[in-house]
């Protein structure tokens, strides 16, 4: 129909926020509103038109990545200070139990990368590693929670974007270094 429409308002006002959707809902979890970091889980069913606060993510930090995989929601890296001190951590959250769980590290801190789920694997591209650009392409397997190196983007980049079409993952846009200069406008497709 090409028409938006407006619906219930989010319940925190936030930004750098990670949403993802699963099984009928979309997840709201994260975030930062001027000085301040968020944990919060907020959740609306596209159903009822609703909104619902959860149970709050163990770290409170800004420009999470996350994807969900295996029926579970998982928010990764960002910062909890500035955008140059990002994190490693991986917390998972169980939406049948209303319960967080903390998993296998990143292998390096980033904050500002892309991350697309396929089947059971998370892949994550690029992103701020504290001042430097990454190129590196890593793959989380959420069944064995163990990560691995799976090579390199064509380009370093962060604030790119990723989406999962037909078992490939579509990398959009981004920047080559720290969002100020070198915007892009690349799409690439990777195959895993």
């Amino acid at each position: 129909k090409d028409v938006w429409d407006t619906l219930p308002d989010m319940p925190t006002k936030r930004g750098a926020l990670g949403l993802v959707a699963l099984d009928g809902k979309i997840y709201a979890i994260g975030g930062a509103a001027y000085d301040t970091k968020f944990n919060t889980l907020e959740v609306y069913d596209i159903k009822t038109k609703t909104w619902e606060t959860k149970k709050a993510m163990p770290t409170a930090r800004e420009h999470v990545s996350i994807a969900a995989a295996g029926g579970k929601i998982y928010v990764m890296g960002g910062f909890t200070t500035d955008r140059f001190h990002s994190l490693k951590t991986v917390e998972a959250y169980d939406p049948k139990t209303d319960t967080w769980e903390t998993k296998e590290p990143m292998p390096l801190p980033l904050s500002g990368f892309s991350a697309a789920a396929l089947n059971d694997r998370i892949f994550i591209f690029g992103g701020q590693q504290g001042v430097a650009v990454s190129g590196e392409v890593h793959e989380y397997d959420t069944k064995k929670n163990v990560w691995h190196r799976n090579g390199d983007l064509p380009s370093p980049r962060y604030a790119a974007v990723a989406v999962t079409l037909n078992d490939k993952i579509h990398l959009l846009g981004g920047s080559t270094r720290d969002g100020i200069y070198g915007f892009l406008k690349n799409h690439e497709v990777f195959t895993p």
